[in-house]
């Protein structure tokens, strides 16, 4: 049965302050500190995502598209997802089920530990960063095969994953595969925007979890995620 999901977002994380200095000194370090992992590194990339997102508002961003890519990075970087995290955590004790995403997420990085979980968190939202701040003339991205396993994992929490879109997005973003040959090109051409812009915003991306070299994968495509996954960015009604 479908449920509506409550706001992970606490009602002091929905309205971004006034200036940057004052949002990180009284809402976003408060919501991570209650979290009480890695912060720091949260902290450093959600001030990163705001550097870059005020360059764009110098260049061609509309008051209005300021104000609301502020307040998406400000819910995205503040919004809970231990949920989704702690599936990822290998364990032995007590006994697991494992999920498809667990399978084959330990098939390219080995055991997944708090830390590695707790990392593919940090890239998963890195990645909607890019999408939210994407110029307009970029019509996809894609991430790489870890994040990509991240977000078929929340998608599958549909009324969590909805009210993620809604606060970050303020519209719905479908999980869009790529089913043939053209779709599948578009995906790569999308991977290479994404590396471009993660370089640009958080730096040189992280090897093990970004696949910069694109090679043969297990869906017998020739591309840098699973070769049948992208974001297309689409809205749905």
């Amino acid at each position: 049965m479908a449920q509506k999901s409550a706001s992970r977002v606490t009602d002091f994380q929905t309205n971004p302050s006034e200036t940057r200095e004052k949002s990180e000194r009284t809402g976003l370090s408060t919501a991570i500190l209650r979290r009480g992992t890695i912060n720091e590194v949260v902290l450093n990339n959600y001030n990163k995502s705001v550097a870059y997102a005020a360059l764009l508002r110098e260049r061609d961003l509309t008051p209005t598209r300021a104000r609301d890519l502020e307040k998406g990075l400000w819910n995205l970087w503040a919004y809970d997802m231990g949920f989704i995290t702690k599936k990822l955590v290998s364990r032995d004790d007590p006994p697991q089920i494992k999920t498809e995403q667990l399978y084959t997420l330990e098939a390219l990085m080995g055991r997944i530990d708090e830390t590695k979980a707790g990392n593919l968190e940090i890239e998963f939202k890195k990645f909607m960063s890019i999408s939210l701040m994407r110029p307009g003339e970029i019509s996809s991205v894609s991430p790489s095969r870890q994040v990509d396993m991240y977000w078929h994992l929340f998608v599958l929490h549909t009324s969590e994953y909805r009210n993620f879109c809604d606060s970050v997005f303020r519209r719905m973003v479908n999980h869009v595969p790529a089913t043939d040959e053209e779709a599948r090109q578009h995906s790569m051409d999308g991977y290479e925007r994404t590396i471009a812009m993660y370089d640009k915003i958080f730096g040189p991306p992280d090897p093990h979890i970004w696949n910069v070299k694109v090679e043969e994968d297990t869906c017998g495509a020739s591309s840098p995620g699973c070769g049948n996954c992208s974001d297309g960015g689409v809205v749905a009604s």
